[in-house]
């Protein structure tokens, strides 16, 4: 699991081993929790981290096993609990090896759709920004296509007054 939550991304198991990130910022020389409001866009990032652990936790997880994590506040309380209920299984023996099969064939499945979730994100990620490249793009054309009509529009102004004038001169 270590393996899989690194490879989503670094920071998800770091919220897992060193707990959430919670922005913070300075007030007469004491440390108070920043308001939502306050956050920069890379702290914002970090404290999605833990968010993102637990959702991929949750989803590995039988309803058994959910059930033991429902109450935790985060990532690191979650994966201190499974720890825990673990390391009873291993001292006490209580483990059904056809449920644990049955169990990991489900968690697998799980991890597969938290992956292929990743990835669409990911993808739809890379979409908007091409679409947003592309539209940009279209509007500097458009941009640079209207100045050339308005000069052109001038000189045709000028063109018709041009004509005319000597078309007054004529009569």
């Amino acid at each position: 699991m270590k393996i899989f939550l690194e490879s989503i991304d670094m920071g998800v198991w770091d919220a897992i081993v060193n707990g959430p990130f919670i922005p913070m910022h300075t007030i007469n020389n004491v440390q108070v929790e920043k308001d939502f409001n306050l956050w920069t866009a890379d702290e914002n990032k970090k404290v999605q981290y833990d968010a993102r652990a637990r959702y991929i936790i949750s989803s590995a997880l039988t309803m058994e096993e959910f059930y033991k994590v429902s109450t935790c506040k985060n990532a690191k309380e979650m994966w201190e609990t499974l720890e825990k209920a673990q390391e009873s299984i291993e001292e006490h023996g209580h483990n059904n090896s056809e449920s644990n099969n049955s169990s990991k064939d489900v968690n697998t499945c799980f991890m597969i759709d938290v992956e292929s979730q990743e990835s669409k994100i990911s993808t739809s990620n890379s979409n908007i920004q091409a679409k947003y490249d592309e539209l940009l793009d279209t509007f500097e054309e458009l941009h640079k296509d209207a100045n050339e009509l308005n000069c052109l529009n001038k000189k045709l102004k000028m063109n018709y007054q041009e004509l005319e004038n000597r078309l007054d001169q004529l009569e």
